[in-house]
C-alpha cells in the first residue's frame, strides 16, 4: 500500500472539545455542477468551508 501524502489521526468522541459547523455550496447550473472549496495555501489543501462554534453561538451562525 502506498504511503499517504498527509498525516491521518483518529480520535474518539470523548477527545473532542471544539465543535465545528460548516456548509457545502453547490451550483447546479445547466452547464456543469460545481461545489465551492477553500484553498488553504499554507498547506496547499482544498477544504470545505467551516468554522468553530463559539459559546452561545448557534450551529447555523457558526456554519455561515
Amino acid at each position: 500500500m502506498a504511503a499517504l501524502a498527509f498525516t491521518v489521526a483518529h480520535y474518539t468522541s470523548e477527545q473532542f472539545v471544539v465543535e465545528s459547523s460548516g456548509v457545502v455550496l453547490f451550483d447546479f447550473s445547466p452547464e456543469i455542477a460545481k461545489v465551492c472549496l477553500i484553498h488553504y495555501a499554507k498547506k496547499d489543501e482544498w477544504l470545505l468551508a467551516k468554522g468553530r462554534r463559539h459559546c452561545n453561538e448557534s450551529r447555523r451562525d457558526a456554519a455561515l
